[in-house]
């Protein structure tokens, strides 16, 4: 996997996460 790819794939995941995170304190 290139460098780009795992950035995007970082990027990608990161919102998700957050959302996660989010939902777990509400």
């Amino acid at each position: 996997m290139s460098k780009i790819g795992m950035q995007i794939a970082l990027q990608k995941n990161e919102p998700a996460l957050h959302h996660n995170h989010i939902h777990e304190e509400m």
